[in-house]
């Protein structure tokens, strides 16, 4: 257990390390949340008219059959489109440490040119994903919107299938695996790294508990000196900001979880710094 401890302390501290090192994977998720933005409200824009249709045939009988195809087919191309935005610049944060891990220097726009070449990995587990979110909102449609058995067996469902597909899209894009072998692999993988993961998870909530109580300290001391619109702006701004770390850190720690999970030790992969960690975190 100690060595599981120390070992989940290491890849953190590994991973904040790469953020400090290569800004640009941050970057690369500021172009995900704005491209994101933009989508929604572009569908937002489609919803006014395209609801409105469905709505339209939804009380005619003939027509209600349609309607919910329409609606399915609508809902599974906005997962789709958001799938897609979010694995792409995802793929280019993993490269990105990939190449770090290789000790060659990164750059902002190396990133993107990897996710371009790995657009039709990126577009098949958006497909995959895109179908099982949707499966995922029908069966709790079934069950009822306000359905507390339904809503805890889609997300004993959707808990089961993250497990499973942990690490499956990286070892797609770093293995260069099919996804039928990604997910075969994933779950050999999570088995054997399961307690680090879990271990992980509470480092890295303690961090970010420890930010946002940063933020709402700061926020009493600007509300009490009477500075309310400066008050709204922190809060907008670093609300995104940690939005931004926490999906940066979530995807790198996974690339590093993936690679100590295959290799047994954890990547140093910075500059100056020529030892690997081992699983007790010690130097070598």
């Amino acid at each position: 257990m100690f060595q599981k401890i120390s070992t989940s302390y290491n890849l953190v501290k590994v991973a904040f390390k790469y953020i400090k090192r290569d800004g640009e994977l941050l970057m690369y998720s500021i172009f995900s949340l704005l491209s994101s933005m933009a989508i929604l409200a572009t569908f937002i824009g489609i919803d006014f008219f395209f609801l409105g249709f469905i709505d339209s045939m939804s009380n005619s009988e003939a027509a209600e059959g349609t309607a919910d195809l329409l609606m399915i087919a609508y809902t599974f191309i906005y997962y789709l489109v958001f799938s897609f935005i979010t694995f792409f610049f995802n793929t280019a944060i993993i490269t990105s440490v990939q190449r770090r891990n290789n000790w060659e220097d990164n750059k902002l726009w190396d990133g993107i040119r990897d996710a371009k070449k790995h657009l039709k990995a990126i577009f098949i587990w958006s497909l995959i994903n895109a179908t099982v979110t949707t499966i995922l909102k029908l069966l709790q449609k079934k069950f009822g919107e306000n359905s507390m058995v339904g809503s805890i067996i889609v997300g004993l469902v959707g808990w089961a299938w993250n497990i499973l597909t942990f690490f499956s899209f990286p070892l797609m894009i770093v293995n260069e695996m099919w996804p039928k072998e990604a997910i075969k692999e994933s779950g050999s993988l999570f088995k054997k790294t399961w307690g680090e993961r879990a271990i992980i998870h509470v480092w890295v909530g303690l961090m970010f508990f420890f930010l946002y109580l940063a933020l709402i300290l700061l926020s009493v001391l600007v509300i009490y000196a009477g500075l309310f619109l400066t008050w709204i702006v922190l809060l907008v701004v670093w609300m995104i900001f940690l939005m931004i770390l926490s999906s940066t850190t979530d995807t790198i720690i996974k690339t590093i979880l993936l690679y100590y999970a295959q290799h047994g030790k954890l990547p140093a992969g910075l500059e100056g710094e020529e030892s690997i960690i081992n699983l007790a975190g010690e130097k070598l």
